[in-house]
């Protein structure tokens, strides 16, 4: 995965390695333990996240169902990126430069619809709230 951010005339690149482990393996993550990443329910969930983010935070919406078997698979390879270096070195002690949500399908329809999430996993990826690029699936 890239990650491309742009503030004040400074453009950051990420690269993030693909997930290891082989085929299957989850990085140590359990289906069905507590993420530790917020997840947003709503419009209004996502309208107040993007409110709170510094300007030109990337946030990184990941759109996922329990049933999902790659969103399993995933999950803790997403999730520890809200503790990745690379990702911490975006951001300061003071401006958070990249935020990272998880949308449950099933829980959060609204959201579902408006991002037109038929395919998981679905990563969409904002800045100043307005939608700059996704990506569908985990390869």
């Amino acid at each position: 995965i890239v990650l491309f951010h742009s503030h004040h005339n400074l453009t950051s690149i990420v690269l993030i390695p693909a997930m290891g482990g082989g085929r299957g393996k989850t990085r140590g993550g359990r289906a069905g333990a507590p993420s530790k990443l917020p997840t947003l329910s709503s419009r209004q969930d996502l309208g107040r996240a993007v409110k709170d983010a510094a300007a030109g935070c990337l946030i990184v919406l990941q759109f996922t169902a329990t049933w999902c078997s790659v969103c399993r698979n995933i999950e803790s390879f997403y999730e520890g990126l809200a503790d990745d270096p690379k990702i911490l070195s975006l951001s300061s002690a003071t401006e958070k430069k990249v935020a990272l949500y998880k949308v449950d399908v099933d829980v959060s329809p609204d959201l579902t619809n408006f991002y037109g999430a038929s395919a998981l996993p679905l990563f969409v990826f904002l800045v100043d709230g307005k939608k700059v690029d996704t990506l569908v699936g985990a390869q």
